[in-house]
């Protein structure tokens, strides 16, 4: 992977905005709004957190982040920047939005090493799928949402984690369609 410059990164919240300007119409335009106003400060708060998940977790301080990093970044970056009080889980629910849409743009890829046409096919055909909860009646995006919720609250979040969470989802989907190893 390349290291994203802030026209990819514009390119990628542009993106953003065309899904949610797809999925929502008239209802996302405040959303999309606000994209577009915080494009520069996300970026530079994207570098910021790239560059502190570089240093922690890869041997290589100067290495390239793997998908499920970069999109852990955007997550947190969309919680940085959101100001909601709230006493719901929607700013959370939507920086998961967030994640997975980016993992899906790296899974559709045009780059050898990340491009996979099979998995691709999957996601747009059904969508990223959960494991469901035998535990409780809460469903796991509901439970996902609440650790960042916490997490983010607590001073707690962790790309690591979030990327490992990005993965598991990826893997179960992987193993769902038929495509796991």
């Amino acid at each position: 992977m390349e290291l994203l410059d802030i026209n990819g990164f514009n390119y990628i919240i542009d993106l953003v905005k065309k899904d949610v300007e797809s999925a929502l119409g008239p209802d996302g335009r405040d959303f999309c709004t606000f994209l577009e106003e915080r494009k520069s400060k996300m970026f530079h708060n994207y570098e910021t957190t790239r560059n502190s998940a570089r240093t922690r977790y890869l041997q290589d301080h100067k290495g390239l982040l793997d998908r499920h990093k970069c999109a852990a970044a955007f997550m947190a970056v969309f919680l940085n920047q959101v100001y909601l009080e709230e006493d719901n889980i929607f700013k959370e629910t939507v920086a998961i939005g967030i994640g997975l849409f980016i993992l899906k743009l790296f899974i559709n890829s045009q780059h050898d090493s990340n491009r996979d046409p099979a998995m691709a096919a999957h996601i747009e055909a059904k969508g990223f799928k959960f494991p469901t909860c035998g535990c409780d009646e809460s469903v796991y995006m509901n439970n996902w949402a609440l650790e960042l919720h916490y997490d983010y609250k607590d001073g707690k979040l962790s790309i690591l984690s979030l990327a490992n969470v990005l993965f598991t989802i990826e893997a179960y989907n992987r193993q769902i369609a038929g495509l796991a190893d």
